[in-house]
């Protein structure tokens, strides 16, 4: 199994989750705050109009227009966030902020809108009817309303310009949005990290279930193997069976594939039959289910058994050979085989062939 693999299916899915929130509140932030300066700009285009019905009440009936208009835009208060400006053909004749500075009179228009916005909303100003358009102007951007009129046969331009920062900094039920969301990201981040944390446990734990899965498959080949090799030998009742020559190559096979270390070999050649009679009666009791008797038919005017102990020590063979065999019983040249040396069922037949030899 792969690690980690649900811990980085789920990384993956909450970064992308992560970028798919984010472009969307980006989105919705910057909708919503278009949506606020578009009604705040038909706002001030409707103040702009009060503004221009003034002049319209008052162009009749007072002597200089100029004068009139300035008082008209006089009266109305400044302040940081917006101001008004008064052009006649192109020169600047008031502009109104919280510093009531006059000091762009008798300059061109061209001199105080420098930004290209800001000159193209001027030009495409209508006569009496106001409109606005989102300009930059020295570095800031501003919601510009205005309007082209003309008094005494001159024609003016009156506009108002407002901060956008301070429309959004200073709306209220922006600021509640605004707060909400970051209560919506804080809650969408703990379910993130909560999700990250139950994956990487959820990881953790299934690496373990690997690992015991694994320990178990393993623990069930030995029970396998302990099993198939305990099946072998009680295959037939070894205890009381001394089993015919032709059948060795069989077991010999069998105990190879079953990973035995090593076997030992012994063969004894019995003085007479009452001697081998003896020696199965002995061996019923003193040899266990790992001790093979094989009857030498190759000699049959004697009686041969090879031994084939299987997993014992040299010593311990020693002691079962000298409590099983008689007085007169002949031991000939033992030998063991290691897992190391040439394939078991190979080195038996050349045991076999020795002995053989050695009995004739």
């Amino acid at each position: 199994m792969n690690k980690n693999r649900i811990f980085k299916k789920v990384s993956f899915a909450i970064i992308v989750f992560a970028l798919v929130v984010g472009c969307v509140v980006l989105y919705q932030t910057k909708t919503y705050n278009n949506g606020v300066l578009e009604i705040y700009a038909s706002q001030q285009d409707q103040y702009i109009k009060l503004v221009l019905d003034q002049i319209n009440l008052k162009k009749d009936t007072s002597g200089s227009g100029q004068e009139m208009i300035r008082d008209i835009l006089g009266s109305i208060d400044g302040s940081e966030k917006e101001y008004w400006t008064l052009s006649k053909e192109d020169s600047l004749l008031f502009v109104k902020d919280v510093t009531e500075s006059d000091r762009y009179r008798g300059l061109s228009t061209a001199s105080y809108y420098v930004s290209e916005s800001g000159r193209s909303f001027l030009n495409s100003l209508e006569k009496n009817k106001v409109k606005h358009r989102f300009i930059s102007q020295s570095g800031k951007k501003y919601i510009a309303s205005g309007v082209f009129f003309e008094v005494n046969g001159h024609e003016y331009k009156i506009c108002l310009l407002t901060n956008e920062k301070y429309i959004i900094n200073n709306n209220e039920f922006m600021q509640a949005q605004i707060i909400i969301l970051i209560g919506v990201v804080l809650l969408v981040l703990m379910l993130l990290v909560v999700s990250m944390i139950m994956a990487g446990n959820i990881d953790k734990k299934q690496s373990q279930i690997d690992k015991l899965n694994e320990q178990i498959q393993n623990k069930n080949l030995s029970i396998e193997k302990i099993e198939s090799e305990l099946s072998m030998l009680s295959e037939y009742d070894v205890k009381n069976t001394v089993f015919k020559e032709k059948i060795i190559d069989r077991f010999m096979e069998k105990l190879e594939n079953k990973n035995i270390t090593s076997v030992r070999f012994e063969t004894v050649v019995f003085s007479d039959a009452g001697a081998y009679d003896i020696f199965l009666k002995n061996s019923q009791w003193m040899l266990d289910k790992k001790t093979l008797k094989f009857e030498i038919d190759s000699v049959k005017e004697k009686n041969a058994v090879m031994l084939v102990f299987i997993g014992h020590s040299a010593n311990e063979v020693k002691n079962i050979m000298q409590m099983i065999i008689g007085v007169n019983d002949k031991c000939l040249t033992p030998c063991e085989w290691r897992k190391s040396d040439k394939k078991l069922k190979e080195y038996c037949n050349d045991y076999l062939n020795k002995i053989i030899e050695q009995i004739g």
